[in-house]
């Protein structure tokens, strides 16, 4: 064979090889790519798993917000006696350390908080629901904060609060610092004494019963503190009264029949409270009616339940984080600053 015929058989194999190679090398760059990013494994939906536990993955339709009160001037007034709880034993099915702290459950001398969530179908779709099952040894465990330590016009983040407050558990409470009228009783001490005409009260007592007052005007505020009222909530509408769901002439009234987010405080029994909130205008679900809340705590045992502030005050904190989905700002998961919590104090032994 000549050498130049020779040479050129050498070259054509050579090329051959090199595409061969190319192709090689760019098919394995593909499968590394496709198995880094796209191809499935085990690990990835262990993942997943132990968030979805946490974070429902449901998509309903966002509802319209209401308009949210502006905050007035309000008032204090003088302080009444710290009222004496009588404690009432915690049930202990099993035996529990004297400290416990879990991703769903704490316990700690005469406190224990078991958090449970839920994603459930309601009229139109669905909701993510929280609660806090709280069992404590008296009342003056569960206690309230302002923000800035001030009952005022003032907000912070309830989360901010919460950690100011060293608690292991808060909701947000009433909202009370956005009204200048309403009766506020917080941990015993009488801070506003103005009525609100018509409106319920939501009440808890140094024995540790819950209460609920249908018209705040028919009560004197003042003997209640000198009885030892412990919390006082001026909002509504009253859920749950002797183990039926409460329905006066204003249940279905307003919004109250939207599908909104909500915080909510019930009474199984003296010392034993549901505390739940339900997510809504956001991905994780469209929130609930009054009925629907007032139903779902009913099914959980609970005999008093009293509505408190909603929609994008809604907010759950528990072992140093926020454990809903808050919405502020519609589909923005952020918290919204509020003027008060409802807070349980943690230990750090």
């Amino acid at each position: 064979m000549p050498k130049k015929a020779k040479r050129g058989a050498i070259d054509r194999k050579a090329a051959v090889f090199m595409r061969v190679y190319i192709a090689a090398l760019l098919l394995f760059s593909i499968w590394i790519i496709l198995d880094q990013f796209v191809i499935p494994h085990d690990y990835m939906e262990m993942q997943q798993a132990v968030f979805v536990e946490w974070t429902a993955t449901i998509e309903p339709s966002p509802t319209p917000e209401p308009a949210t009160p502006t905050p007035e001037a309000a008032s204090t007034a003088t302080a009444s006696p710290t009222p004496t709880a009588s404690p009432t034993p915690t049930p202990t099915p099993t035996p529990a350390p004297t400290f416990g702290l879990s991703k769903n459950c704490y316990v700690n001398g005469g406190v224990r908080i078991e958090i449970e969530k839920e994603s459930i179908e309601v009229d139109g779709g669905w909701v993510t629901v929280t609660t806090a099952d709280v069992r404590l040894d008296s009342v003056s465990r569960l206690k309230t904060a302002f923000a800035r330590g001030v009952f005022s016009t003032r907000t912070s983040k309830p989360s901010t609060m919460a950690r100011e407050n060293n608690a292991i558990f808060a909701v947000n409470g009433d909202y009370c610092g956005a009204r200048d009228y309403g009766y506020v009783v917080r941990n015993g001490v009488l801070y506003r004494d103005k009525v609100d005409r018509g409106a319920p009260l939501g009440c808890i007592w140094p024995d540790g019963r819950m209460t609920v007052v249908e018209d705040q005007q028919t009560v004197d505020i003042e003997e209640m503190v000198e009885q030892g009222v412990w919390q006082v909530f001026s909002f509504g509408p009253i859920l749950i009264d002797n183990g039926e769901i409460y329905r006066d002439k204003t249940f279905w009234m307003n919004h109250y029949d939207h599908h909104n987010p909500r915080t909510a405080i019930g009474m199984i029994e003296p010392n034993h409270y549901l505390l739940l909130v339900a997510d809504g205008r956001s991905k994780y679900g469209i929130g609930m009616t009054i009925g629907e809340m007032a139903e779902y705590m009913l099914n959980k045992g609970v005999t008093v339940a009293y509505n408190l502030d909603g929609g994008g005050s809604t907010t759950m904190y528990f072992n140093d984080r926020v454990i809903n989905h808050p919405c502020a700002n519609r589909d923005v998961i952020e918290e919204r600053s509020v003027t008060d919590i409802l807070y349980i104090e943690g230990e750090t032994d």
